[in-house]
């Protein structure tokens, strides 16, 4: 049994399932903002692509890792949000391809990422770091959703999702259209890059993490970015598909998502909530039912 409980900023989505290991809910949002999160169990996780799984040279060698729980925003942070009181002024920075209120915020850099993380903590109360970038073990972790130690190249298996044939637009869509990896998050692989915290390393070998809570090199000149865009491959939407980018570089392409980190963790042990092989026409523990699928879409906080 963990030893966690849920931070006072964040409440449970209407009618959520709870986690069975710590009774927490799968999906929360923050009082303030409204911001919708997903519960991450904690415990081992793969990271990185078989070798000759059409991965590339940085994705290798595929490893463990070891998490503590936390809480993943269900989607990228959109437009909306994102100029509501932090910064207004970039409603004037919208390209064309992320206009619309709905749509994931762009041309956003990581240190105005890193900013937004802070402005949210102030705004919900919450103590510094609280909110903050994934680190891209974070974000790979919940990529995979309910298989975490598969090695599946896609989040839901070894082919790509069919309904990712709507990310082929000439632009980006809104942050809660589209399909959903096993635990119901939005754009994982798709859409908008999204910065992590980690510093890039050309290969894994290369990256002197440790087996918990690894969060990159201590040095670098790039960060990684993880997700995708509405204009990639879909080879280029498996689970452990890496980019990279300079910590000032503003693009179409590149927007971002936060975590909500936990406290009081005492043990990282692997939650009831997952599973490492699909589900036989079962929903797994992990996955969320129509119901939770439902209360997201009421709860979500975008200006429509």
């Amino acid at each position: 049994q963990l030893t966690v409980s849920l931070p006072p900023d964040l409440i449970p989505v209407p009618g959520t399932a709870t986690d069975p290991a710590t009774g927490l809910p799968l999906f929360a949002r923050s009082r303030q903002t409204g911001l919708v999160f997903r519960f991450i169990p904690g415990g081992p996780c793969a990271m990185g692509s078989p070798q000759g799984a059409l991965a590339d040279e940085d994705e290798q060698p595929r490893h463990n890792v070891v998490l503590s729980p936390y809480f993943f925003a269900v989607a990228p942070i959109e437009n909306a949000l994102y100029e509501q009181q932090f910064a207004p002024e970039h409603r004037q920075k919208r390209g064309a391809y992320s206009k619309q209120p709905a749509q994931p915020a762009a041309r956003v850099t990581y240190h105005q990422a890193t900013a937004f993380a802070r402005w949210l903590c102030e705004q919900e109360g919450a103590p510094a770091d609280s909110y903050r970038l994934p680190t891209e073990a974070q974000f790979e972790r919940a990529t995979r959703g309910a298989y975490p130690n598969a090695s599946y190249l896609y989040p839901n298996g070894d082919e790509p999702d069919p309904g990712y044939d709507v990310y082929s637009q000439p632009s980006a869509i809104a942050v809660d259209v589209g399909p959903t990896n096993s635990f119901g998050l939005y754009h994982t692989v798709a859409n908008i890059f999204q910065w992590t915290s980690d510093w890039y390393a050309d290969k894994y070998d290369d990256c002197p993490c440790a087996a918990t809570n690894p969060k990159g090199p201590a040095t670098g000149k790039q960060r990684v970015l993880r997700g995708g865009t509405w204009y990639v491959y879909a080879m280029s939407f498996r689970a452990a598909d890496r980019f990279k980018s300079t910590p000032d570089t503003e693009e179409d392409h590149i927007g971002l998502r936060v975590v909500r980190k936990l406290d009081a963790v005492q043990s990282v042990a692997m939650s009831a909530a997952t599973t490492t092989t699909p589900a036989t026409g079962d929903t797994s523990p992990g996955s969320p039912t129509s119901d939770d699928i439902a209360a997201i879409t009421n709860n979500f906080c975008i200006e429509k």
